[in-house]
C-alpha cells in the first residue's frame, strides 16, 4: 500500500511538472497522397494484336489499358479515392494533364484516340517526376506498350524516379512478336552510265515475323510508272534477308528516277518501307577508243570491225564509238588505206587524254614511245580513262617490265604461276565466272542471274591464256578459265582500280570465237561494248576543271546541319574573279532551293555553306554556277526518325527496367488487376500548420489531477494513514 501511494504521488507530481512546461498539441493541415496513371496515346498504341481477319473488332491496346480502370467496381474506386488523390495524365509527343474520368460513370468516359505521330515516353515521365518533387506520391502506374522513338530512353525516366523515391508500377500492353514487316535496303546501283549499259540494281529484301511466302520485287521509271523490271523472292522466318536482283537497259539519255518497291505482304501495316529510290544518269557519249596491237590477230580484226560497224550504225539505243587504231607491225602505207588507222600513238598528252579507252593487244613496248606511254598512263589515272591488257600468249609483266605502262597493270612478275591452267593443252578451257565477276556490268549477257551463268556455261571453250603470276594488291578477279580434263584454273579476267580510272587484263585472245556462237555474234558486241563503257565510266565521274562537290554527311537525321562543299581548279579558281557559287537542291525532280555557298578564304578556292532545315526525303544537289558542261552532282538523304509503326512490338524488357530500377513492380496485362491490391500507402502531403492547441490547462489534464490525490487521500483514509 506504501508503494501504490508513493507512485500516486510521484504521478501528481510528474503531472505538476509537466502543467508548468506548458505543452501544447501542433496540427498540421495535409492532404492524402497522389496517384499517378499514366496513359500512352502514341499511335502504337492503337494497334489491334490479335492478327485474325477480325482483328478491327479486338479493343486496341489504349481500349484495353482504359478498361482496366472502367471495369473496376464502384465500391473499390471510392475506397481507393479516399485513400489517394488521383492524377491523370496522357503522354505521346507531349505529356498533356487529363481530366479525371474516374469520377464520372464508366459510359461517361472521354473517348481517348491514340494518334500521336511519335512516343517521347522517356521525356514525358522524366518531366511529370520533376514535377512531383517534394509531393507525396505514393506512386505512378505507367500503361504502355514502351515503344519510345525518340527523345530519353526510358531508363533515364528510371532513374529519375529513383531519385525522387517514386515506385512505378509498369503494365506492358501489346504482343511480343512484331507484326509482319518487309523493308528494302542497302541498295546498289552505278549512279553514272551510258546508254546502251544494263542498269543492274541489287537490294536486301529484310523481313521481320514473316511467314514462308513469296513476294514481288519491281523497279518503275518514276516519271512514266512504266515497269522496268520484277522479280519475285521467296521470305520464310528462317531467312530474315533475301538478296534481290533486277536490271534493264535505259532506252533514252538523260536522268532517270527510279522507285524499286516490294508487295506487301499478308498483315503487314508499315509500307512506307517497302520502297526505296535512286537517281541514274543515263549519258548518250561518243566513246573515243585508241586500239594498239602489234600483230593483226583474229581478235584484233574483230574488234576493230565491231567498232567501226558500231561508227556507222548511228543506233539511238547505245552510245556510240570512235576508233582510232594502230597496227605496229603494218607496212607504213596501211594508214592511207584505212581511215581509222595511226601510224604511231599520239605523244601528246592532250591528244591522248581525249581517249576513254585504251585497248592494248600483245603490244611491243619498244614501239611505243616514252612520252606516249606516260600520256596513256595519266589520261588513266588523272582524267578517268580505261585500259585493257589483251594477252593472248606470254606473260604481259614480263614484256611491260620496266616500262611506264606495267603501273596500270593488275599483275606483277613472280616466280610462281597462278594455277596450272597456262600450261594445259588440252584445248579445252571454259569460262567460269567468281561471285564478284557474276555482277559485274561487262560480264552481263543475259537478263537474269541464273540466265546469265547459263550463257557463259557455253560459250565456246579457248585454247591458251596468258601466264599469270601473282596479282598486285587490290586487284579483283572477275572470270577464271577451267580446263575440262583437270578441273585446275587460273585467272583470265583480272580488274584493279587505277587512280581516277580503271584498268583490265583479259589473259586470251580468243573471245571472237563468239562471234559466231548460235549463228549471232549478239554475245560478241555485247561483252566489248558493255566491257569499253563500262572502262571509260571514270571519264563520267571526272570532273571538268577538277570541280567536285561534296555533301557530308550522305545520310543524316531531321535537324541535322548538313554541309555543301565546292572546290573549283583550272582555270577557274585562277581568275580568282568568284565571290560565290551556287547550288541547285532537287527532290523529286522539282527544284527546292537554291544554295549560295560563299568562299571560305579570301585566297581559296573551297566554297562551303550549311543547311538545317530540310525535311525527310531523298536529295540531289548539283552545281548551276559556275556553268559547266557536267556540273558535278550528289545525291544525299535526310532520314526521319523511326515511326511510330516501324515496330508495333511491345518492349517488355524496357517495361520491366523501369519497373525495377525504380523499386516498383512490374504486372502483366493479365494479372494487371492485382496492382490494386498493392499500391503502397505513400505519405500525406503537408498543406501548412493549423493553430496549436494548449495542453497543460486542458479539461482533461484538470480532471486527471484531481482523480488522482482524490483516488490518494481514499486510499489514505482507509488504511488509516492520514
Amino acid at each position: 500500500m506504501r508503494s501504490w501511494l508513493a507512485g500516486l504521488r510521484l504521478v501528481l507530481l510528474l503531472l505538476v511538472l509537466w502543467m508548468l512546461s506548458g505543452w501544447s498539441w501542433l496540427r498540421f493541415k495535409s492532404d492524402q497522397p497522389e496517384l499517378i496513371v499514366v496513359l500512352d496515346r502514341s499511335a502504337s498504341m492503337s494497334t489491334r494484336d490479335t492478327g485474325d481477319a477480325g482483328s478491327d473488332r479486338q479493343p486496341s491496346r489504349l481500349e484495353r489499358a482504359v478498361d482496366l480502370f472502367r471495369n473496376r467496381s464502384p465500391r473499390e474506386m471510392r475506397r481507393l479515392r479516399q485513400q489517394y488523390q488521383w492524377q491523370w495524365y496522357t503522354v505521346g509527343e507531349t505529356l498533356e494533364p487529363l481530366a479525371d474520368p474516374g469520377a464520372a460513370e464508366p459510359e461517361a468516359w472521354p473517348s481517348l484516340v491514340a494518334d500521336d505521330p511519335h512516343s517521347r515516353l522517356g521525356d514525358g515521365l522524366t518531366r511529370l517526376i520533376q514535377r512531383q518533387t517534394g509531393k507525396g506520391t505514393a506512386a505512378i502506374i505507367f500503361l504502355s506498350d514502351g515503344i519510345n522513338t525518340s527523345g530519353a530512353a526510358l531508363s533515364e525516366a528510371a532513374k529519375a524516379a529513383r531519385r525522387a523515391a517514386i515506385p512505378i508500377l509498369a503494365v506492358p500492353l501489346g504482343r511480343q512478336m512484331e507484326l509482319p514487316d518487309v523493308r528494302l535496303a542497302d541498295l546498289l546501283v552505278d549512279r553514272e552510265l551510258y546508254l546502251g549499259d544494263q542498269v543492274a540494281i541489287e537490294v536486301n529484301v529484310i523481313a521481320n515475323d514473316v511467314p514462308a511466302t513469296e513476294t514481288r520485287i519491281t523497279i518503275r521509271d518514276m516519271a512514266t510508272e512504266r515497269l522496268l523490271d520484277e522479280t519475285r523472292v521467296t521470305l520464310s522466318a528462317q531467312q530474315r534477308q533475301v538478296a534481290a536482283r533486277l536490271n534493264f537497259v535505259p532506252d533514252q539519255a538523260g536522268e532517270l528516277r527510279l522507285r524499286i518497291e516490294a508487295a506487301a505482304v499478308e498483315g503487314e501495316k508499315e509500307l512506307d518501307n517497302n520502297a526505296v529510290e535512286a537517281s541514274v544518269q543515263v549519258h548518250d557519249k561518243t566513246i573515243r577508243v585508241l586500239l594498239i596491237s602489234e600483230m593483226p590477230s583474229y581478235e584484233f580484226r574483230f574488234l576493230k570491225s565491231f567498232l567501226e560497224r558500231s561508227m556507222q550504225a548511228e543506233s539511238p539505243d547505245t552510245a556510240s564509238f570512235e576508233l582510232h587504231s594502230v597496227l605496229q607491225d603494218a607496212d607504213p602505207l596501211y594508214v592511207d588505206q584505212d581511215a581509222t588507222a595511226l601510224r604511231l600513238v599520239p605523244s601528246n598528252s592532250e591528244a591522248v587524254a581525249q581517249y576513254d579507252t585504251f585497248v592494248l593487244m600483245d603490244v611491243a613496248p619498244t614501239l611505243i614511245s616514252q612520252s606516249s606511254q606516260q600520256a596513256m598512263v595519266e589520261a588513266v589515272l588523272q582524267h578517268g580513262a580505261g585500259m585493257i591488257f589483251v594477252s593472248g600468249q606470254g606473260s604481259p609483266a614480263r614484256r611491260l617490265e620496266g616500262w611506264p605502262l606495267a603501273t596500270l597493270l593488275p599483275v606483277e612478275r613472280s616466280s610462281r604461276v597462278l594455277g596450272t591452267t597456262a600450261a594445259s593443252t588440252s584445248g579445252q578451257l571454259r569460262w567460269q565466272l567468281t561471285p564478284l565477276g557474276s555482277g559485274a556490268l561487262p560480264l552481263q549477257l543475259a537478263g537474269t542471274l541464273q540466265e546469265n551463268q547459263a550463257v557463259w556455261q557455253r560459250l565456246p571453250d579457248f585454247l591458251s591464256i596468258g601466264r599469270i603470276e601473282q596479282l598486285k594488291g587490290g586487284a579483283q578477279v572477275l572470270s577464271q578459265a577451267v580446263d575440262r580434263q583437270s578441273g585446275d584454273a587460273a585467272p583470265v579476267l583480272i580488274t584493279q582500280f587505277a587512280g581516277a580510272g580503271r584498268s583490265v587484263l583479259q589473259a586470251t585472245d580468243e573471245t571472237y570465237r563468239w562471234s559466231s556462237f548460235l549463228g549471232s555474234d549478239l554475245y560478241y558486241q555485247r561483252y566489248w561494248g558493255q566491257m569499253l563503257r563500262w572502262l571509260s565510266r571514270g571519264k563520267l565521274t571526272a570532273s571538268e576543271g577538277q570541280m567536285e562537290l561534296q555533301v557530308e554527311p550522305p545520310q543524316s537525321d531531321v535537324g541535322q546541319a548538313i554541309r555543301f562543299q565546292v572546290t573549283l581548279g583550272g582555270p577557274r579558281s585562277e581568275a580568282g574573279q568568284l565571290g560565290e557559287v551556287e547550288v541547285d537542291i532537287d527532290s523529286g525532280g522539282a527544284r527546292l532551293q537554291t544554295l549560295r555557298l560563299p568562299r571560305v578564304t579570301q585566297a581559296a578556292n573551297v566554297y562551303q555553306a550549311t543547311v538545317q532545315n530540310l525535311p525527310p526525303g531523298n536529295y540531289r544537289a548539283a552545281l548551276s554556277q559556275p556553268l559547266s558542261d557536267s556540273p558535278p552532282s550528289q545525291e544525299f538523304s535526310v532520314t526521319a526518325p523511326p515511326g511510330e509503326q516501324a515496330t508495333l512490338r511491345a518492349n517488355l524488357e524496357g517495361m520491366r527496367q523501369l519497373a525495377e530500377q525504380s523499386r516498383g513492380k512490374l504486372f502483366e496485362e493479365a494479372t494487371a488487376q492485382r496492382l490494386f491490391d498493392q499500391l503502397p500507402p505513400g505519405k500525406p502531403t503537408r498543406l501548412g500548420p493549423l493553430p496549436s492547441q494548449p495542453l497543460w490547462n486542458a479539461w482533461w489534464v484538470a480532471a486527471l489531477f484531481v482523480g488522482l490525490i482524490t483516488c490518494e487521500w481514499i486510499l489514505r483514509r482507509r488504511c488509516q494513514m492520514l
